[in-house]
């Protein structure tokens, strides 16, 4: 989904301005390791990425020149992802696998978390983050998947949290079966 909001990003900016304007530049100094996410900081000048898996980081990336301005040490895993809130203040993030954290978008000082509680016999994991657009709640996908012998059983739902105090809210929907 982030990719397909890139692309449109990216199709939008090219209507704007002529194509030869935009030079994209990859500074292979950012990350070493896989990409979790990405997001433009607001005014366009930053980009915040996190990279890495156990020992991850979160580098500020000049957008024009693709150099690293800071690096921030973290500890993300897989599934890792952040939205950034619409006041553009603060990183909803996704640590792992069921690990909500909200942070400071300038210091990423860490200002609340959650755990996201699993079914029981199940592996669970948060494919997608949504901030909703007016109102302080992020959504969650939830992924929920439990082996038996010969097959496995997933199960999704939406769930939301409210990020100023980090309090869970009614799930928007309940568990419904996945076809894999």
């Amino acid at each position: 989904m982030k990719t397909l909001i890139f692309l449109i990003t990216i199709i939008a900016a090219t209507s704007l301005v002529g194509a030869n304007e935009i030079i994209p530049i990859w500074n292979s100094s950012v990350g070493g390791g896989e990409i979790q996410d990405m997001e433009i900081l607001p005014g366009g000048q930053q980009a915040l990425i996190l990279a890495g898996i156990v020992d991850s980081k979160f580098f500020f990336v000049d957008t024009e020149t693709g150099e690293t301005i800071r690096e921030v040490p973290t500890k993300y895993f897989t599934y890792a992802n952040f939205e950034i809130t619409p006041d553009s203040t603060k990183i909803v993030s996704v640590m792992g696998s069921n690990y909500v954290e909200v942070r400071d978008i300038q210091t990423l000082e860490l200002l609340g978390s959650a755990n996201i509680t699993r079914p029981d016999k199940h592996v669970a994991w948060i494919s997608q983050t949504v901030v909703d657009p007016i109102r302080p709640v992020a959504y969650f996908c939830l992924i929920a998947r439990r082996d038996f012998d010969n097959h496995s059983e997933y199960k999704s739902k939406i769930i939301a949290y409210n990020y100023e105090t980090m309090e869970a809210l009614p799930d928007i929907t309940d568990f419904a079966d996945v076809d894999r």
